[in-house]
């Protein structure tokens, strides 16, 4: 049976989606009743702003002054207002709390129940399309690097399977790393259940997948070719690039749209350079130092051997690289993110073209 809420002089009945007020029925659009129940249902907490969109405009698209709209037009059949709020209070920057007292719900456990399980899915989904978003990133760094030193080089055989080799090699380190840094993001935000523990779950994920990458490679090559680059990226990159990029997931929540996408990015541009400039290695520096063990095994990587001056003409450029790297990754990883909360998508304009907008 769906819930019955009671609150002051009115009935929100959520089964015949209605709101009565003393016997007398209030005119309500659906979306705006939707809104009311969520608010209702969590009468005393905090519902953010994305929640609304969420929950109440599902996968719709609207602007920065919807949600205000729909709040004061609730608050207007209701009798309420914002200077004095008797039932709907204003949090700035974060969203809206029902403060009025509310009884008669007939099974208020499952909005609860239907509420955690929306929280899991977000995390999961959050997850996946980081992934989505570290596994482009790794397509176009492969893309860049494989043409550079495939195509770069004088010697043109075996240069397809070059670029097909770093393709792979940056779109599944890409995915990988995505996958360490948006779950350690996520499940800091839903175990501490705030944003700004995102930049530390991200540090903690990035340094996790960074760990187990830099050992389970140094491994594997060493297992298969005898040998092991000395420098690979590893757990001390994947705390500085995790946190900026769990800094740049805090920002898009707070920076709707391209900006917040563009922002974190450059921020994730700068933290890369500066991992290299001080001694790090992303995937320029680790593609050098494989490089250098060429002459080690010649009977095995004498096919990447005449690419070898090619990889070196390329780590020579290892700070812009770096930041070129680092910000690519961070702003797509990020791009993932938002295209899941629907932060940015494309709405039919006044003249029915459409244009980019942004949710807050």
């Amino acid at each position: 049976m769906a819930p019955v809420y009671r609150f002051a002089d009115f009935v929100l009945d959520t089964g015949n989606r209605r709101l009565i007020r003393g016997g007398s029925p209030v005119a309500l659009s659906a979306r705006y009743f939707d809104a009311l129940v969520l608010l209702v249902s969590e009468a005393g907490r905090l519902v953010e702003k994305q929640r609304f969109f969420d929950e109440v405009w599902g996968g719709a698209v609207v602007g920065d002054e919807a949600l205000t709209q729909c709040v004061k037009t609730i608050r207007k059949c209701l009798g309420d207002a914002a200077s004095s709020p008797r039932f709907i209070e204003t949090v700035p920057k974060h969203g809206y709390r029902f403060v009025g007292d509310v009884h008669g719900c007939v099974h208020p456990g499952a909005t609860a129940g239907m509420a955690s399980l929306r929280a899991r899915f977000c995390l999961l989904a959050m997850t996946l399309f980081g992934v989505a978003g570290g596994g482009s990133a790794g397509l176009l760094g492969g893309l860049l690097y494989g043409g550079a030193i495939a195509y770069g080089a004088e010697v043109r055989e075996g240069a397809s399977a070059v670029l097909v080799l770093l393709i792979a090699l940056n779109v599944i380190v890409g995915a990988t790393g995505a996958f360490g840094v948006c779950l350690g993001a996520a499940l800091a935000k839903r175990l501490i259940g705030r944003a700004e523990w995102l930049p530390l779950g991200g540090a903690i994920g990035g340094a996790a997948i960074g760990w187990a990458t830099q050992t389970l490679g140094i491994d594997a090559f060493t297992l298969a070719l005898g040998f092991a680059p000395t420098r690979l990226t590893g757990a001390v990159e994947g705390v500085a690039l995790g946190m900026a990029v769990g800094f740049g997931l805090w920002l898009e929540m707070r920076w709707r749209g391209w900006k917040g996408v563009g922002a974190s990015g450059a921020i994730c541009a700068v933290i890369g350079g500066l991992i290299v400039q001080s001694g790090g290695t992303l995937m320029a520096g680790s593609l050098f130092s494989l490089s250098q063990s060429f002459e080690l095994t010649p009977r095995v990587l004498d096919r990447l051997s005449p690419f070898a001056d090619s990889i070196a003409h390329l780590a020579s450029w290892h700070v812009a690289l770096g930041a070129v790297e680092a910000g690519i990754f961070g702003s797509l990883v990020i791009l993932g993110a938002s295209l899941r909360h629907g932060t940015l998508s494309l709405r039919s304009g006044g003249g029915g073209a459409p244009i980019l907008r942004r949710k807050s």
